[in-house]
């Protein structure tokens, strides 16, 4: 607020302004408001956004944290259960390539000239798992997931660790066929 030149008297030059509350989050939950100023969690001061991400990636989905803060001046405290991107009290694990049930290369260098494309992963083996349940074959090539582009086994790492913890853990995969014809498939990575 203060970098944006806005003169607001808060009652403090510390903490971590609330700009918005999620509905259904923790804070909502616990009667955080936007415009709240957060000073505290359990205890120990926060002055940025970082060090109150920081302190909460050590805690997890269920853990309650006592929050104090600061509305119109007057000094308020909330304890909070804290949820998990799906917005329930379950550990989200971050799936990993395992979830997948598949092996992966990137394509080569012919098959980039044969199928007239830049990059991609090519489904080199499928077993039991999320691809077979979608029923994503063998010699599938992955282009992109999630609108992200598939040029490595990393990326294909991050895309599903970022779709296995949302709020909806589905990889949509569009890619080519061995034939060449666009193909896409809805991976769905929740088998709870």
């Amino acid at each position: 607020q203060k970098e944006q030149g806005k003169e607001i008297d808060l009652g403090t030059m510390e903490g971590v302004y609330v700009a918005k509350v999620e509905e259904e989050g923790s804070a909502a939950e616990a009667g955080l408001k936007e415009g709240d100023v957060i000073t505290a969690v359990d205890g120990k001061k926060v002055v940025k956004m970082s060090e109150l991400q920081e302190y909460l990636t050590n805690k997890r989905p269920g853990d309650k944290v006592t929050v104090t803060y600061l509305r119109k001046k007057a000094k308020k405290t909330a304890t909070l259960t804290l949820k998990n991107e799906q917005g329930n009290t379950n550990i989200v694990k971050d799936a990993d390539l395992d979830v997948l049930g598949g092996t992966f290369r990137p394509v080569t260098e012919q098959e980039k000239k044969d199928m007239n494309i830049s990059y991609g992963l090519a489904v080199t083996k499928v077993a039991n798992g999320a691809l077979k349940d979608a029923a994503v074959y063998k010699g599938f090539i992955i282009l992109q997931a999630n609108d992200a582009p598939m040029k490595t086994l990393n990326d294909l790492q991050k895309a599903v660790k970022d779709a296995s913890t949302s709020k909806d853990p589905v990889l949509i995969l569009k890619g080519i066929s061995p034939t060449g014809k666009k193909a896409y498939f809805a991976v769905m990575l929740d088998k709870q």
